[in-house]
């Protein structure tokens, strides 16, 4: 998926790429905010492995457990929560 979305990104027009980190709600607060921070910051090192242009400017961010799109009572819902995205303009 991060090599498509490296693509996607040589060939945009964009200068700007957002990576949001999310986490579950399973944990407290002070452990959500750091993971889902390191889980952003792990895809942007990924991407800057295999994005060939040189003009980015990348904007990494955890939001912890905020924002959830599944349900955190079930494990399907929590492991959707558990995400990373990448936003650009193309």
């Amino acid at each position: 998926i991060l090599e498509q979305v490296a693509i996607e990104i040589d060939n945009a027009t964009s200068s700007s790429v957002n990576i949001d980190g999310y986490a579950d709600n399973s944990g407290p607060d002070s452990i959500n905010g750091p993971l889902s921070q390191k889980r952003a910051e792990s895809v942007e090192s990924a991407l800057k492995e295999l994005i060939k242009r040189e003009d980015l400017k990348f904007e990494v961010e955890g939001h912890g457990s905020a924002d959830p799109i599944g349900d955190n009572s079930t494990e399907e819902g929590r492991e959707r929560n558990r995400r990373v995205s990448v936003t650009f303009e193309k």
